[in-house]
C-alpha cells in the first residue's frame, strides 16, 4: 500500500441552497403546526401533505450536509470517492495519465450553472469550488477533481515526479 502524500476531504457547502432548504423547512413546520392547531376543512389531507413535504425537505437538507468528496494522491495515482454516490473508491493510476494540469478557474466559471456540464467529455467532481486538477487519460477520458489546497497538491505532485526522475 502506497503512503498517502496528499489527502483532502471536502463537503457540499453551497450555503445558499442549504439556507433555502432550512427556510422552506421552517415555513412548512410553522404551517403544519398552525394547521394542526386551527384545523378546518380538509385538515387530514393538509396534515398529510405538509408532513410529506416536511420530511422531504429534512431528508434533502441532511443529504446535502452529509455529501463529501475525498481526494488522495500517492505514488500509485489519484484516488477519489464521493459519499454517498459511490460505493467504492475510484483510482486513476499514473500510468493511465497522459497529462495533468492544476486549474484555478475564474470566479465567473464557478457561477455558471454550479459546474453543470452538458455535452462535455469532461467528468468533473467537486464540492462547489473552482480549483482542482484536470487529468487527461491516454484512453481519451478527461477528469476534473476539485481541490481546495492547490499549493499543497502542487508541492505533492512536484515531490512525486521529482522522485521518479531521480
Amino acid at each position: 500500500m502506497a503512503k498517502i502524500k496528499f489527502k483532502e476531504t471536502q463537503r457540499y457547502r453551497h450555503w445558499e441552497v442549504i439556507a433555502l432548504l432550512a427556510i422552506l423547512t421552517l415555513g412548512t413546520a410553522i404551517r403544519l403546526t398552525y394547521t394542526a392547531i386551527v384545523g378546518g376543512q380538509g385538515q387530514l389531507s393538509n396534515l398529510t401533505m405538509g408532513s410529506l413535504l416536511l420530511i422531504s425537505l429534512l431528508v434533502a437538507m441532511i443529504y446535502l450536509l452529509k455529501v463529501k468528496m475525498i481526494v488522495k494522491v500517492d505514488k500509485k495515482g489519484i484516488k477519489y470517492s464521493i459519499y454517498p454516490w459511490q460505493n467504492s473508491k475510484r483510482r486513476i493510476h499514473w500510468e493511465e495519465v497522459d497529462q495533468f494540469e492544476i486549474v484555478d478557474l475564474p470566479e465567473q466559471a464557478a457561477m455558471s450553472g454550479w459546474n453543470v456540464q452538458y455535452g462535455s467529455s469532461l467528468r468533473g467532481w467537486n464540492m462547489g469550488n473552482r480549483r482542482g486538477i484536470r487529468i487527461d487519460l491516454r484512453n481519451g477520458e478527461h477528469y476534473f477533481l476539485g481541490v481546495n489546497d492547490l499549493d499543497q497538491l502542487e508541492d505533492t505532485l512536484g515531490e512525486l515526479f521529482e522522485e521518479e526522475d531521480d
